[in-house]
């Protein structure tokens, strides 16, 4: 058995739990951090195969296997379905004959320790069998998104760039039509590069062609004049080989540069010589004019600060001069990506400084953003050598009440060298009003991300947490959690957007939504009971909340609500109207985070919960003294006003016998059982 595995999610059907909870065993025993889904039936398959992709299907040969493994090809077609028997004297060779007919990819039993090996033997090999094909669809995929975005950014470019296999031209961008005079790319495509070249300078380009074709060189770079039309124009050519697909052929990569002196258009009167600038200190006293010269004028303008990330490495690995070149590949490449009236100037050999315009900061830190991934998805290649780079922007919008030019270019400088070093490919927009602008519009497009999920409605998930009994309760108590996937498929803890749903007013959107997953889930599970959490802004407005309850009527004891103990202080009488409401619908309540303040006890004769659920900060400092007296005084009221007492955050099992000791009813925690997504059917996070 491997000696770390990734997590196992796999789906169990048979008419009993008892299997998936075995099969779980079986699993962890072994070294698998496996998680088990229950489905007692294939219209259960069908709504989790809907829902999630687990690795594997485990099959009790007394359900229909070919339904299970028709649906597992229908929704999930790389799916790898098990039979599994009980008992492992049953499986016959019919049996085993009828399972492969069906689709099962195998047989395995339980029932002894030989049996159970050979189960999770199986379950190996096709975990690995699946792991391997899912990453190697994911491979394809992102070689497909590769090239596709290389095939977007090369036609998008300013660059000229084309490229020649045999000596004919295969594939060109608009910019390099245009650079050689062509009216589209079709035109240009299957012209024989070396016919665009002037007849005076075709034998020294040709000299540059034979070096590449014979693999002397891996790159060159030459001057040449091409015809344009009826005239000819000076054109700086940096050509590189490459085996295209299967090593089979050479082509040659060219990107084109025509030789012109800047447009007049392009320049502006009051901008400083930086061009004319021999020292470095020469060139940071001319930029710091172009800022002074940026923050008196009418338009919006700002600075942008861009630091290769991790330079020195590329030098190491390259070479001095090779890494040089890709800088100024770098260079030339943010350069033409600017806009036209920008003034950029070279810091140093990893940094560049540009003074552009832009209509306000979101559009000034967009640009910024557009320039840090084109440099990302592009391939640099200097000589022999190809790599990818990244880099880093501080964004300073120019406005009024900005330091002094010196201190702009101190702090954008300061600032990009410090996100360089510590994240890396990153963009950061400093100065006070940049960041309050960042936090509103991150703000904002969290709260829309809310809102689309809440429409979709199927990013959200439930987690369940095991509450275990330290008594006689033998039913199955789950602490609801909420998840939500983003848009790119991550997995978001409660603790990460529901501060802005609440800021937002969605809190009763989620809180109706988890309490309708609950109650759905609980409709095809007997012996559980689900503890779900409202908001102050559900509690405020419980209306929709009971009107679900009174419909759905869940049974008794299979539902409570928890509310925290901060939030009934504010709303003493409303929580207690509430709780008769739901005593009548037969559900209970729990006081969440009990002990929060000092008058916490007086609570218990105004709400009377059902549950009070301690605050985690006791159980995590149950050595000290004062806690422990403070915890044994609550839970003696507690008891006396006839309320079970959980305690959470029970992170291991040497204090759960001295929380029995003190009448503690139930336990919570990563020590009991970590939170899982996948305890119950219809909730499940898809991979």
């Amino acid at each position: 058995m491997p000696t770390s595995v990734p997590n196992l999610l796999m789906l169990v059907v048979s008419a009993e739990q008892g299997m998936s909870t075995r099969a779980e065993t079986i699993l962890r025993n072994r070294g698998w951090r496996a998680r088990a889904a229950w489905a007692a039936d294939t219209a259960e398959v069908e709504e989790i195969l809907s829902r999630t992709e687990p690795e594997l299907v485990l099959c009790d040969v007394g359900q229909d296997i070919g339904a299970v493994c028709g649906l597992a090809r229908q929704l999930s077609p790389e799916l790898a379905v098990i039979a599994v028997a009980a008992d492992g004297s049953g499986i016959s060779s019919t049996l085993r004959n009828e399972a492969f007919a069906a689709g099962a990819v195998d047989i395995a039993a339980m029932g002894s320790d030989d049996a159970e090996e050979d189960l999770a033997a199986v379950c190996l090999r096709e975990y690995r069998a699946s792991r391997t094909g899912w990453e190697l669809r994911e491979a394809r995929m992102r070689l497909a998104e590769y090239e596709s975005r290389q095939r977007t950014l090369v036609a998008e470019t300013s660059r000229a760039l084309l490229t020649v296999s045999e000596g004919i031209i295969v594939e060109a961008n608009p910019a390099a039509a245009e650079t050689l005079g062509f009216a589209s790319v079709d035109d240009l495509i299957a012209q024989p590069f070396l016919d665009l070249v002037a007849s005076s300078d075709q034998p020294q380009v040709r000299d540059h062609l034979t070096q590449l074709v014979k693999q002397r060189v891996a790159e060159t770079e030459f001057t040449a004049a091409f015809r344009i039309g009826d005239a000819e124009a000076a054109i700086h050519t940096r050509i590189s080989a490459r085996q295209s697909d299967g090593d089979s052929e050479l082509q040659l990569d060219a990107v084109l540069r025509p030789q012109a002196v800047p447009r007049s258009d392009e320049a502006t009167p009051d901008a400083p010589p930086v061009a004319a600038a021999q020292t470095f200190a020469d060139i940071r006293e001319s930029l710091g004019r172009a800022i002074e010269t940026a923050l008196s004028a009418e338009s919006q303008q700002g600075v942008l600060y861009f630091r290769i990330d991790g330079f020195t490495a590329h030098e190491e690995r390259l070479g001095l001069i090779p890494a040089a070149r890709v800088a100024d590949t770098w260079e030339a490449l943010i350069a033409e990506a600017l806009p036209a009236q920008s003034w950029v100037v070279r810091m140093a050999p990893d940094e560049l400084c540009a003074v552009a315009p832009a209509e306000d900061t979101d559009a000034l830190t967009a640009l910024a953003e557009s320039l840090r991934q084109q440099v990302a998805h592009q391939n640099f290649r200097s000589d022999q050598f190809e790599c990818h780079i990244t880099h880093s922007t501080a964004v300073y919008p120019l406005r009024e009440g900005v330091g002094a030019a010196a201190e702009v270019l101190r702090d954008a400088c300061f600032e990009a060298r410090r996100i360089s070093g510590e994240t890396g490919n990153t963009t950061c927009s400093i100065g006070d009003a940049a960041r309050a602008a960042a936090e509103e519009r991150k703000e904002r497009e969290a709260a829309d991300e809310l809102r689309e999920a809440l429409r979709e409605g199927q990013r959200f998930q439930l987690a369940y947490q095991n509450i275990a009994s330290l008594g006689d309760d033998t039913r199955q108590i789950y602490d609801v959690l909420v998840r939500m996937r983003d848009a790119s498929g991550n997995e978001r803890h409660a603790r990460e957007f529901l501060p802005i749903a609440e800021r937002s007013g969605l809190m009763p959107q989620i809180d109706l939504l988890v309490l309708t997953r609950a109650v759905s889930a609980l409709s095809r599970r007997s012996g559980t009971c689900l503890m779900v959490r409202l908001s102050e802004a559900s509690l405020s407005e419980p209306e929709a909340i009971v009107k679900l309850i009174e419909t759905q009527q869940p049974a008794a004891g299979t539902l409570a609500l928890q509310v925290r103990e901060s939030v009934v202080q504010h709303h003493v009488s409303k929580v207690a109207a509430l709780r008769e409401k739901l005593r009548s619908l037969s559900v209970e309540f729990v006081l969440d985070y009990f002990g929060d303040s000092p008058g916490s006890s007086t609570l218990l004769d105004h709400v009377k919960p059902d549950y009070v659920k301690f605050n985690p900060a006791f159980a995590a400092r149950l050595d000290d003294e004062q806690t422990h007296e403070r915890l044994a005084a609550l839970v003696k009221a507690a008891h006396s006003s006839q309320s079970r007492v959980i305690v959470p955050f029970v992170e291991n099992t040497r204090i759960m016998g001295e929380l029995w000791q003190m009448g503690i009813n139930y336990v919570q925690g990563n020590g009991v059982q970590e939170a899982e997504v996948v305890m119950l059917a219809g909730d499940r996070i898809p991979r």
